[in-house]
């Protein structure tokens, strides 16, 4: 799928309020990632962070009030963005948002403290590109924030099985393993890195079976110091 066509995909998403686009879908598995997140990576109050693929804002707003810190979102739907500023605006939260992709964010170079990529790498058809400008805007000793879906799952069934019956509007998607993410961040220059899944049990709650298995792909990455 090339750059427009994508674009147009995921603006139908947010104009059509399909349940991956609504609030408090969003705001509930946010908060569940961000909790497992802040384990391993702590947030520092009036740091910067970029969430790539910001949607609605709702993970940015919880980083914002609950964290302290200043956050900003880029999507490639301005559907999204238009709803994201107006959360921003109706909860007071020290967030910006705007037009951007992950291969073109339009910020300056070392800007960044942290990075969040959730649910956007895996819809790349090239991801390292996605990756070195990722790199290019963290501060040395920032971190990336990734969380994807994993190859060692059913979701990549799921998926196909709804392509095929064109039940599927999210666009391009290929899932990762666990060492297939962890050479590519390498690759694109980042240290310390650290990856693993989680899936979640019947009840929504994320949960771990090993380090590979399971529905989410969570990685954690450092720009050398």
């Amino acid at each position: 799928m090339n750059r427009s066509a994508s674009i147009a995909s995921w603006d139908g998403v947010w104009k059509n309020d399909l349940p991956y686009a609504q609030g408090d879908y969003r705001f509930f598995r946010g908060m569940e990632k961000i909790s497992i997140i802040n384990k391993f990576v702590p947030f520092i109050p009036g740091k910067k962070i970029l969430d790539v693929g910001c949607g609605a804002g709702q993970v940015c707003l919880i980083l914002s009030k609950l964290f302290g810190l200043e956050s900003h979102g880029i999507d490639s739907s301005m559907t999204a963005v238009k709803s994201a500023q107006g959360m921003a605006q109706k909860w007071n939260a020290n967030s910006t948002y705007s037009f951007g992709t992950a291969q073109e964010t339009n910020y300056p170079d070392n800007f960044f403290d942290y990075s969040l990529n959730f649910g956007v790498l895996e819809h790349s058809d090239d991801p390292s590109i996605d990756l070195r400008e990722n790199y290019r805007v963290l501060q040395p000793g920032g971190w990336s924030i990734i969380v994807i879906p994993n190859a060692f799952s059913i979701g990549p069934i799921d998926r196909i099985v709804k392509q095929m019956f064109g039940k599927w509007p999210y666009g391009y998607q290929k899932e990762m393993t666990p060492s297939q993410l962890s050479r590519l961040l390498k690759n694109c220059g980042f240290v310390d890195v650290l990856t693993f899944a989680r899936t979640r049990n019947w009840t929504g709650q994320a949960i771990k079976i090993n380090k590979k298995f399971g529905w989410y792909l969570y990685a954690f990455a450092r720009k050398p110091s």
